[in-house]
């Protein structure tokens, strides 16, 4: 049997590689949200007596067409979420220009006096991250990002097709001698 492994550069939310050249694709992103973004906002319930829309340019490499993504401290609602209408995570694209949404209850930010709505964010951001618990998004991205990983090389094959497809961190290939085929050429001699 033989043993493979490969070292990606970095850690890849969803793509794909090739295990004998090591080249890859990343088709989805991870962001944490930390309070250090440039974020703006709609005011405090500005569209909805209890939710305070919040939105940035800064993340703006979705796939447009299908512009989903999932939050760990929100919802992605079917809803709505433009102007804080509804709480939750939401991705615009408006001509040529993107950006994130995230409409949150009012009652969770730190400060809800007017004029101190982006500050509170960050500081909620922050506080989450220095937690422990970040708020963190997914989403798939508009072009894949290519990488290479290091460690590739040959996997040799029995006859016909092989497929090999993990969705871990890790794959391990092992195979076995193809005996019927060493038989049938020790026996052509």
């Amino acid at each position: 049997g033989q043993t493979n492994t490969l070292t990606l550069p970095e850690t890849v939310y969803g793509g794909e590689v090739d295990a004998v050249t090591g080249e890859g694709q990343e088709t989805q992103k991870l962001v944490i949200l930390n309070g250090t973004e440039s974020w703006n906002s709609w005011g405090i319930n500005a569209h909805n007596p209890a939710i305070t829309g919040f939105y940035t340019y800064d993340i703006n490499d979705y796939d447009a067409k299908n512009a989903k993504g999932i939050c760990s401290h929100l919802e992605t609602p079917n809803q709505d979420v433009w102007g804080g209408r509804n709480a939750g995570i939401g991705f615009a694209t408006v001509g040529s220009s993107r950006y994130f949404m995230f409409s949150m209850l009012t009652s969770s930010l730190p400060d809800i006096s007017a004029g101190h709505e982006v500050d509170s964010l960050k500081a909620y951001l922050a506080a989450q991250n220095d937690a422990g618990t970040p708020v963190q998004i997914a989403y798939k991205l508009a072009e894949p990002v290519p990488f290479t990983a290091a460690g590739a090389q040959p996997i040799p094959a029995l006859s016909g097709t092989n497929t090999l497809l993990t969705d871990a961190d890790s794959v391990s290939v092992s195979g076995r001698a193809d005996l019927i085929r060493i038989v049938r050429k020790m026996q052509e001699k």
